[in-house]
């Protein structure tokens, strides 16, 4: 773990000193925000606005998933830290966790934003909606990462990552939307079922390319 946090440390202070990734990520979240915040002015259902807020974190995190790799394909780098003494898995775990790092920075600043652009009035708790925001940003980390490397070396990293992830991100799509809307009507009856299925998504999702990276890597 200490390999891996030293590799997200250094990912996020390259980030932070360009920006470049973050800043398209917050653009695109926020083009959305005005869209729909014009489309849904007459009002929106708490499912729509539900699935209208993972989509969003999810489509603006693609983007961050693209160049967690690929930033680093250039002159070789990656190779470079590949050939360095230490376990693939803290390569993985390290942009892993610099992914859900960035992805977790990018809500902080479009959803009280979505929420005051829509003025959507809901009753359920604070804490819930902020908790399941993590464990849906886990597990889309978690699988995004492993096949970001995955889609690097194909001749469209670009759109073969979306169409490997989407169909393998249907179940968390599915029970991150219908859980946040439960939150935001204040319904208790089934969500804990919804984030059971959430947490064993992302369980699954983080141990299994954990043990494949390094077969990943020697292909």
């Amino acid at each position: 773990m200490r390999t891996a946090f030293l590799i997200a440390r250094k990912d996020l202070q390259v980030e932070l000193a360009k920006k470049s990734m973050l800043t398209g990520m917050l653009i695109f979240a926020l083009l959305v925000v005005v869209v729909f915040s014009v489309i849904l002015v007459d009002g929106v259902s708490y499912s729509v606005f539900a699935g209208v807020l993972w989509i969003t974190i999810y489509f603006s995190g693609i983007l961050g998933l693209n160049r967690s790799f690929g930033v680093e394909k250039n002159n070789d780098c990656l190779a470079g830290l590949m050939l360095a003494p230490v376990e693939r898995g803290s390569i993985y775990l390290g942009k892993f966790l610099a992914n859900l790092l960035v992805l977790l920075i990018l809500e902080i600043v479009f959803v009280p934003l979505l929420f005051m652009m829509v003025n959507l009035q809901w009753q359920g708790h604070i804490g819930h909606l902020m908790v399941l925001l993590f464990l849906g940003s886990f597990g889309f980390a978690a699988i995004g990462t492993f096949l970001a490397y995955l889609a690097l070396y194909t001749k469209a990293s670009d759109v073969m990552l979306p169409v490997l992830l989407f169909p393998v991100l249907l179940p968390l799509v599915l029970g991150s939307v219908q859980a946040t809307g439960m939150i935001l009507e204040g319904i208790d009856e089934g969500f804990h079922s919804w984030v059971k299925l959430i947490v064993a998504y992302d369980i699954l999702f983080l141990v299994v390319p954990y043990f494949l990276f390094d077969y990943l890597v020697e292909v």
